[in-house]
């Protein structure tokens, strides 16, 4: 077959870039290195809340998306699961007032800023955009 002669065309290579080595094609030179335990990150609730709520954030999802049972069941991690949208709604307002008392705090540091405004109208709505720059 195709595959076989691939597969003999590799060794052979292999063999030939080798020298006069024998080759063993089962044997890999190298072993792939084992994870020790203190890498591997323990999961929290707390953890699973913010990476969920990094995911749709994120992926500009709407909220309902963690309340729907397709998305429930792939984020099934054994006793862990994602918040419902009641709490994930009140964990975003949390998480949005704790950004803005940050950039308040970080923007009261700076000596320079520059902004620029964009305003536009869509069908009886008004819109506003700021924008802010600053150099570390």
């Amino acid at each position: 077959m195709a595959c076989d002669r691939l597969a003999e065309a590799a060794w052979k290579k292999r063999k030939a870039v080798d020298g006069d080595e024998q080759v063993d094609a089962a044997q890999p030179k190298f072993k792939q290195p084992k994870l020790d335990s203190s890498s591997t990150i323990q999961l929290s609730q707390n953890i699973v809340d913010n990476y969920v709520m990094d995911y749709v954030v994120d992926s500009v999802l709407p909220m309902h998306m963690v309340g729907l049972s397709y998305f429930q069941a792939s984020c099934t991690g054994g006793r862990l699961l994602p918040p419902c949208r009641q709490t994930f709604a009140k964990q975003l307002q949390e998480r949005f007032e704790q950004w803005k008392s940050d950039l308040k705090v970080k923007l009261k540091e700076l000596p320079v800023v520059c902004t620029t405004a964009d305003c536009w109208s869509s069908i009886r709505r008004s819109f506003l955009g700021i924008t802010v720059h600053w150099i570390d």
